[in-house]
């Protein structure tokens, strides 16, 4: 047990342990989290981007061309995703206009052959 505590101080000391580096000090720690929560982040809106419908054109041109310019912003993509939810739920919303519409033609077709 000695020795591990020797071989553990020997390791860590040059380690200035309130220094933001250090890996266990809580600036070190803050650091690790704010990085792996903008690495997430940054992840889930690509996977958000690349499910919307224009975005393999979008970032397949700048490649093509050698632009790296038409890359989108983040706003940018949350406005997109925005725009694109507001189109489906119109199509949505067609839908069940156009699925009414046929039911009510349906219940007349039904009517006028039970008068005719």
């Amino acid at each position: 047990m000695k020795h591990q505590q020797e071989l553990v101080q020997v390791f860590f000391q040059d380690m200035v342990w309130d220094s933001p580096r250090c890996p266990f000090s809580s600036a070190g720690r803050y650091r690790q989290w704010e990085k792996s929560r903008r690495e997430r982040f940054n992840h889930l809106l690509l996977e958000l981007a690349s499910s919307l419908p224009d975005f393999a054109d979008d970032h397949a041109a700048p490649r093509e061309r050698g632009n790296t310019a038409l890359k989108w912003s983040k706003a940018e993509v949350l406005e997109r995703a925005r725009r694109y939810i507001r189109a489906l739920e119109e199509l949505k919303v067609a839908g069940e206009v156009a699925r009414r519409v046929r039911a009510v033609r349906k219940q007349n077709k039904s009517v006028n052959i039970l008068y005719s």
